[in-house]
């Protein structure tokens, strides 16, 4: 690759950039998640996560909110810049920043993990190290033997780059963000309920007979409906989304703020969970290149933040808008 002012750089990378189709995910047995887009629960579940764990593009009305790097430097700023951007057009850290979060957890709600090389880049003359980047690895084409990590790649891919079917990877090279371990064994319970309960409500041969006018069989609408609002609001119980209020006439307003509560610390723990990942990835990288620095984020709601607000909706001496009112974007 080439810096802007013509110098060469090269890419000390193993993995390869590889966007599988669906017959290579048929082929090694993998479910294809992809469909978790297109339904109607499990997308809106990805988007409310996505949305509300970091401020869209690093922007926020809230005048505290800041992403910097302790210990900073200008250069080290434009290197983890450089790192986190998935080209080479660069919107500052706290943009570079959230996007990654953001696009690093709809993963983590798909797969339960996240993975990536930190790829060197070094002067080609003089082979010093100038950079690094955090570059994406397929889900789908990775696996674990024993204690080595493999990308596994299509043999027609593989013979085109001259490589050979399974990549070993090197560790020392890995990053691999992963869900909360409170949350880690549950996730693809609960995407494959949220999947079971996008279909629609209304079973087949209600419709059809609703448009044969001539209905035979017994059927409670009203009590389907019912059932199937109690059974989302149970299959999202441990995470506390409120569907965007669905069931909302069905429960009191106190257990709805409850569970907006506990969403709240469920974005949060797994925003932290990838922040502390990812400066363990810099820290990595950095002790090549010789600088020791990491990201904060100061002005974004806390787990202490969450304990607070659980604490007046106990005592009851605010108003349930007031409760949330700190983790308004």
């Amino acid at each position: 690759m080439k810096r802007k002012d013509g110098s060469v750089l090269e890419r000390l990378q193993d993995s390869v950039s590889y966007y599988s189709d669906a017959a290579f995910i048929d082929k090694r047995g993998i479910p294809n998640r992809s469909k978790y887009f297109q339904q109607l629960y499990t997308h809106m579940f990805i988007e409310d996560v996505k949305l509300g764990i970091m401020p869209i593009g690093g922007r926020t009305h809230k005048k505290q909110f800041t992403i910097a790097l302790e210990p900073s430097d200008p250069n080290w700023v434009q290197i983890v810049e450089s790192a986190l951007s998935p080209d080479e057009y660069h919107h500052g850290l706290a943009s570079e920043v959230c996007d990654f979060v953001s696009q690093c957890a709809v993963e983590l709600l798909l797969f339960d993990s996240s993975t990536f090389e930190i790829v060197y880049l070094s002067e080609q003359k003089s082979g010093k190290l100038a950079g690094f980047e955090f570059v994406h690895i397929n889900p789908v084409t990775i696996v674990q033997k024993g204690n080595t990590l493999l990308q596994v790649l299509p043999n027609e891919l593989a013979a085109k780059l001259g490589k050979p079917g399974q990549i070993e990877l090197k560790p020392e090279r890995i990053i691999a963000f992963h869900l909360p371990c409170g949350f880690r064994d549950k996730m693809d319970e609960l995407m494959e309920l949220l999947s079971i309960l996008s279909s629609p409500v209304a079973p087949d041969f209600y419709m059809k007979e609703m448009a044969s006018r001539s209905i035979k069989t017994p059927y409670e609408v009203k009590t389907h409906i019912y059932n199937h609002k109690v059974a989302l609001a149970s299959a999202t119980k441990l995470y506390g989304w409120n569907a965007r209020l669905i069931f909302q006439e069905e429960v009191l307003e106190y257990y709805l703020i409850h569970r907006s509560l506990q969403f709240e610390q469920f974005r949060i723990e797994l925003r932290d969970t990838i922040l502390e990942t990812l400066n363990q990835g810099i820290k990595r990288a950095g002790g090549q290149l010789g600088f020791d620095t990491q990201i904060i984020v100061n002005g974004l709601p806390t787990l202490n933040d969450v304990k607070i607000a659980d604490d007046h909706l106990q005592k009851g001496d605010l108003r349930f808008a007031e409760i949330l009112e700190t983790f308004r974007a």
